[in-house]
């Protein structure tokens, strides 16, 4: 854990599904909806950790819904321009974030979404950081694991569907799981999965 003046910071360390926790989110200086505003690409990888994980319901909805599109890389969020009061500009942000925050369970969201952090929220850029490069490692680990897998991932969609898939099938789904769930055992960290997702039916 570390903190600063302006808030604090937190890790969840689980492999794949490592979270970082920012209190300076809500409060994001640059935009209202900080990240949110323009949300991340839902990579193939992406999709392949939440459907490793049972979230097959949710991105079968969510597709139905239009809050997600099917895209050739993955697939895309929807952001609706809404106001947060009635004298607020309309401003672009994710389908998914409300007013109290996101409404995605962590095991549905996109990894960069859960081990991101601005250098605002992790206390300014190294060099003039106060704990220095520390609040930076854990990140970096994280995005280096998960842009290569984002690669291994994306090239088994590309080789299977070289002009893209048109349906989350039955197909694609065994596809991504078993590249994702080899991934996983091959980097050891099998062990840190979380719980599965449960819906109700």
């Amino acid at each position: 854990m570390s903190r600063d003046s302006q808030g604090r910071f937190w890790l969840t360390v689980l492999g794949a599904h490592t979270r970082l926790h920012s209190s300076l989110c809500a409060a994001c200086p640059h935009h209202v909806a900080g990240c949110c505003s323009h949300p991340p690409p839902y990579d193939w990888a992406d999709v392949a950790r939440v459907l490793s994980l049972g979230g097959r319901p949710h991105l079968t909805a969510s597709l139905a819904e239009g809050k997600l599109a099917l895209v050739p890389t993955g697939l895309r969020f929807a952001t609706p321009k809404r106001k947060d009061s009635p004298r607020a500009p309309r401003s672009a942000r994710c389908v998914f974030l409300e007013a109290s925050g996101c409404t995605l369970d962590a095991r549905e969201k996109p990894a960069v979404c859960n081990y991101y952090a601005c250098e605002s929220a992790l206390g300014g850029a190294p060099e003039r950081n106060p704990h220095g490069g520390a609040p930076f490692v854990a990140y970096a680990a994280v995005r280096e694991l998960w842009t290569r897998w984002t690669a291994e991932v994306a090239e088994a969609v590309r080789t299977a569907y070289p002009e893209g898939p048109e349906a989350l099938d039955d197909a694609l789904v065994t596809l991504l799981v078993t590249t994702y769930e080899r991934l996983e055992r091959e980097a050891g960290l099998s062990h840190l999965r979380p719980p599965p997702l449960r819906y109700e039916r």
